[in-house]
């Protein structure tokens, strides 16, 4: 599947926008498709130009025209006050446009939300992991499942699509643009889903790429530190997270009591939401575990829940990944509770069933020296996954990372105070510079060090993950954090192929050769 117009579709601009205002006989048109970029008009297409971060669709406006836009929306403002006609093309100013997008484009595509189980993951991390394995587990239970985040979208089990991610004014990554959301849910529709799961980004709720009043279920994993170059403050970034839990259709809420912000969340739910509470530490949240066991290449679990006690024994690594299951363990029995046929036990069997989401804590190959790669580009991401390591493994920790560009800068020094605090050996890195300095980006993570004299400095990723692999001795186990799945590398204003897992295969082959 791709976000490109993969059906017939068809509304009247009158129909569309009749909860907005009415629209004079005479500018009405039939429209044939919704777009937000420019580049991607055509004939008969509506075109919806406002301001973005980077662009401005205004400036767009005679460009889609003279492609065939059938009519354009238009963000009010002081050249855009009054309907006007442009080569026979309405050209209509409406108020607030950017926060009415997501229901004009659910309206176009026939509202398919309405027509499944929406289920939205919102937290600074675990978003993905939870994402994925609630999609294994549902898909186990014979439902059949769609999937929207960082690793793209569509039917769980089949190969994911990679949603529109350069529309003009959109952060790529997470949560795509409110038009490509809801042509999304219309192609998972048309494959026969009965239930949808997505990672809600904080930059897609403020922005209002997603219509709150979609979701049924709504999942808190966590607040930490992430994305304050975008919000400023944590007070905002927190904020912008509770939007997913004032949805009108919202059912039930699942938040982690772990951490602080689930009260805040908790004090701000509507009456008519159910709420269930997971701790790993806790037992007076709604889910926890009685009992926990680290072993090399997973964790066994004793667990209690409203919905009955039983034992998993998981291939997953780390606390935080218990914790990732337990927001998918009551995720799920909360949706499937609900069915008649409705077994405890079975459920149970099926989460712990769940796999290694690719790039997430991911174990490459089986040599004498361990290696992981995990996505972790925040410091609570990273502290969590070297503490993971230390539950698992017994010898020395090597971790390889740096901090993206143009990216939260802030943020730099800290994971190096905690890389250094929680492994034995250390190697700065690359990691989407994007067009800043990698220089400068390496100077302000090694402030961050009380010892830079313990730290080795390879810009060159691929050769900073082979030192590593190479060096290490046999029992220890090498993290390569921060950019996990990805296949790619941003080096100034080039996408570079490069992939941390096909490296860290590469290096360890090389080494450990028959």
């Amino acid at each position: 599947m791709n976000t490109a117009k993969s059906m017939s579709q068809q509304m009247t601009l009158g129909l569309l926008l009749e909860a907005e205002m009415e629209i004079p006989d005479n500018f009405d048109r039939v429209l044939t498709g919704i777009e937000m970029d420019s580049r991607k008009i055509e004939s008969g297409d509506l075109f919806i130009a406002c301001k973005g971060a980077n662009f401005d669709g205004r400036d767009f406006v005679r460009e889609v025209i003279e492609k065939g836009a059938a009519a354009v929306l238009v963000e009010k403002g002081e050249l855009w006050q009054k309907i006007s006609v442009e080569n026979d093309v309405p050209v209509i100013p409406v108020e607030n446009l950017a926060s009415r997008i997501s229901s004009i484009a659910a309206k176009f595509f026939n509202r398919p939300a309405d027509h499944f189980s929406l289920i939205g993951i919102t937290g600074t991390n675990g978003k993905t992991s939870v994402c994925q394995f609630f999609a294994q587990s549902i898909t186990s239970l014979n439902r059949i499942c769609g999937a929207s985040g960082t690793l793209g979208y569509g039917i769980y089990a089949e190969e994911y699509a990679q949603a529109d991610a350069e529309t003009p004014g959109a952060v790529p990554g997470t949560t795509p643009n409110p038009i490509a959301v809801q042509r999304i849910f219309s192609e998972i529709l048309q494959k026969n889903a009965d239930t949808m799961v997505m990672e809600v980004s904080s930059h897609g709720l403020k922005q209002g790429r997603v219509c709150i009043n979609e979701f049924d279920i709504a999942v808190f994993t966590n607040l930490t530190r992430d994305h304050l170059d975008y919000h400023n403050s944590m007070r905002a970034y927190g904020e912008a997270k509770l939007k997913l839990f004032r949805g009108s259709r919202l059912s039930t809420a699942v938040l982690n009591m772990d951490d602080l912000f689930s009260s805040t969340i908790l004090n701000n739910l509507s009456r008519q939401v159910k709420s269930y509470t997971y701790s790993l530490n806790s037992a007076q949240a709604d889910v926890h575990p009685e009992s926990i066991e680290f072993k090399r290449k997973g964790f066994k679990l004793e667990i209690s829940s409203p919905w009955g006690k039983g034992a998993l024994d998981v291939g997953l690594l780390g606390s935080f990944n218990v914790s990732n299951l337990l927001a998918v363990l009551t995720a799920v029995m909360a949706l499937e509770s609900q069915q008649n046929d409705f077994d405890f036990n079975r459920v149970l069997s099926k989460v712990a069933a769940v796999s290694p989401v690719k790039g997430r804590m991911e174990l490459i190959g089986d040599k004498p020296v361990s290696v992981v790669v995990d996505y972790a580009h925040t410091p609570d991401a990273l502290k969590n996954a070297l503490n993971a390591l230390h539950e698992h493994f017994k010898g020395k920790i090597w971790c390889v990372f740096g901090c993206g560009g143009e990216r939260d800068k802030g943020k730099r020094p800290m994971m190096a105070r905690i890389a250094e605090n929680l492994a034995d050996e250390l190697i700065v890195t690359d990691d989407n510079p994007r067009q800043e300095a990698s220089g400068d980006i390496i100077e302000q993570i090694l402030a961050g060090f009380s010892n830079k004299d313990k730290v080795l400095v390879e810009s060159d990723r691929a050769k900073a993950i082979d030192f590593a692999i190479v060096n290490a001795a046999e029992g220890d186990v090498v993290l390569i954090a921060g950019k996990g799945h990805e296949e790619y590398q941003d080096v100034g204003a080039k996408r570079m192929m490069f992939s941390d897992v096909k490296q860290a295969r590469l290096s360890l082959n090389q080494r450990f050769a028959d």
